[in-house]
């Protein structure tokens, strides 16, 4: 998911109403509006967008009872549901509704999103005299991700030079090409308290992208183990001259034999963690090399590591810690840390996900991910308070 927006910070306006003020239909409409910007304030500020029941899509057969246009291989219906969009409007569909995939095959392979948006019976410029005005909803399919105000209800990937034909897939959950894809639904539900966006930082080291895999798995731990704390999206691999580097809440770095060492990089990596940003150094077991370097690279930052004390946020929460984690080779995880910068002696990446020989335990892992989720906590919240101050 996308990094919600916040409300805009603008104050509300209401009708002041006194003894003879004429209603006529614009005062009235004032009325209205006033209302439901205070509705949609409520729910964009402690709410995300998503779906609320229903709204499946199905393949339509050629059996099926509907017009002609349909039974071709590219026709699906949409079950009906209930949906709310960012801004907190109601999307109700109350009836099936067909949709016909009208692309052509390309050279390459595509995907093609199926959405659902909200339609203001006001922004429609359609004159009537009808008392009532029924909310309205749009869908349709497109070859782009949906925007903030669309819900996305499946997609479809097509492969490249073939004919378009929608086909179920055997594993629900493995969809391959051509299959009807929901694993990419939201559901509307609170909103989360705390949003960070993390990336994996390349360099000269080849080995750079050890764990970059096991990153995803942490932040999809997050779901279950501490709700309240989200990643905005997958994570990203950035280099450091990357223009967006100062978007990222916590920057993962490894490698086996070298780190950073160029002065430009390592001047804006000061420049990073200045403005609030969390750099987190992962030694791999055995990477001696690696490990003096990021030590090396620490010092020229201007940070001094030391080993976190009993009171240390990073054990505390939002999981409690007195031991660490255990290691690839059984031994205890080493930290320090100074402010922005945390580096782990031991490999703590490896324990987010699953290792190829499938031999971690429920415990190694569960533990691994929950000291993830506290270093994750403590980016958030440290970048947090030093935007506050700035």
């Amino acid at each position: 998911m996308s990094q919600l927006p916040t409300p805009p910070i603008h104050p509300f306006e209401r009708l002041n109403a006194t003894d003879g003020l004429l209603i006529n239909a614009e005062r009235w409409r004032k009325v209205q509006q006033y209302h439901r910007q205070r509705q949609n304030f409520h729910y964009q500020a402690l709410h995300q967008p998503g779906i609320v029941y229903g709204l499946g899509v199905k393949l339509i057969t050629p059996n099926s009872q509907v017009p002609e246009i349909y039974k071709d291989g590219r026709g699906i219906q949409v079950q009906p549901g209930i949906a709310i969009d960012l801004k907190g409007n109601p999307i109700i569909v109350p009836q099936p509704q067909n949709l016909h995939i009208d692309k052509r095959p390309q050279q390459d392979s595509f995907t093609v999103y199926v959405i659902v948006d909200y339609r203001d019976p006001d922004d429609l410029e359609v004159a009537t005299t009808q008392e009532m005005l029924q909310e309205k909803f749009r869908l349709d399919v497109k070859v782009r991700p949906p925007n903030d105000l669309e819900i996305e209800l499946c997609r479809i990937i097509f492969p490249a030079n073939r004919d378009i034909q929608v086909t179920l897939a055997e594993d629900i959950l493995r969809p391959g090409y051509n299959n009807i894809d929901f694993r990419h639904r939201q559901l509307a539900g609170i909103r989360p308290q705390e949003t960070i966006k993390i990336a994996q930082l390349r360099h000269s080291d080849r080995a750079y992208g050890e764990n970059f895999v096991n990153l995803d798995y942490l932040l999809t731990a997050t779901t279950g183990l501490y709700p309240q704390l989200q990643g905005s999206q997958s994570v990203e691999l950035v280099g450091v001259s990357d223009p967006k580097l100062q978007e990222y809440d916590l920057l993962y770095l490894t490698g086996q034999n070298s780190s950073i060492e160029d002065p430009r990089e390592i001047e804006t990596l000061q420049q990073y963690l200045a403005s609030g940003g969390v750099l987190l150094i992962d030694g791999l077991i055995g990477a001696n090399n690696f490990n003096q370097s990021a030590l090396a690279l620490t010092k020229k930052l201007g940070y001094s590591l030391q080993p976190l004390s009993k009171t240390h946020y990073l054990r505390r929460q939002p999981f409690l810690f007195a031991a660490l984690p255990q290691s690839l080779n059984n031994q205890p995880l080493q930290i320090v840390g100074d402010r922005g910068v945390i580096m782990v002696y031991g490999n703590l990446g490896s324990l987010w996900g699953l290792d190829e020989q499938l031999s971690f335990s429920r415990e190694q892992i569960r533990s691994g991910q929950e000291l993830g989720i506290n270093i994750l906590h403590y980016a958030w919240k440290h970048r947090y308070f030093i935007q506050l101050q700035q």
